[in-house]
């Protein structure tokens, strides 16, 4: 066997899904950079019109151009309940999500630590390391708009949630496993 033990394995792997994380988010950055390839005076093309067929994206796209008629760099994935659009706001990373039949479902939105109400940047500073936040994102379906911050720590992966005046709405821990957490220690001991 290629590995002697059980925890070099998970190291292995662990390591492979960061790279393969990074090399997603790489390949995201990069689709977006294209996607102004699918831009023709200004104006939006969908995958549909981009391709010259009548793929289902399109019945989303007369929504998103209502929705958001600034965005730009906007590149169009199918997911498992339908699309999403990821697009730059002027401001920031967005991907907008819709069901099949064109409806507006949430939106993300990539936010930075500054952005955030001054109590909830106090909350995190307070409990967390910088090294701790995994994402920030504003989250706004159809009724409500949060915060949603994901954290992992030495022990936890941890998610908290608030709403915009930066109250607690739910504040969940995950314990790392085992193998996450002994592997976590080797790591410290080989820096």
């Amino acid at each position: 066997m290629l590995f002697k033990n059980k925890v070099l394995f998970f190291d292995f792997i662990r390591i492979m899904a960061r790279f393969i994380f990074k090399l997603n988010v790489l390949s995201f950055l990069i689709c977006l950079g294209c996607s102004k390839c699918q831009q023709s005076n200004g104006a939006l093309i969908g995958p549909d019109q981009a391709n010259n067929t009548h793929g289902t994206e399109g019945v989303a796209l007369p929504a998103f151009k209502a929705r958001f008629p600034k965005a730009q760099d906007v590149s169009w994935d199918s997911v498992e309940t339908g699309f999403a659009a990821s697009f730059y706001d002027g401001t920031n990373q967005s991907v907008a999500f819709y069901d099949r039949k064109g409806q507006f479902q949430y939106l993300t939105t990539t936010v930075e630590l500054e952005a955030l109400p001054a109590v909830i940047q106090r909350f995190i500073q307070k409990k967390f390391t910088p090294d701790d936040i995994a994402l920030i994102q504003k989250v706004e379906d159809v009724k409500d708009k949060i915060f949603h911050i994901e954290l992992k720590t030495d022990k936890d992966y941890i998610n908290v949630d608030f709403d915009m005046k930066g109250n607690l709405l739910k504040e969940t821990k995950v314990p790392l496993s085992n193998q996450e957490l002994q592997s976590e220690e080797e790591e410290g001991v080989e820096k």
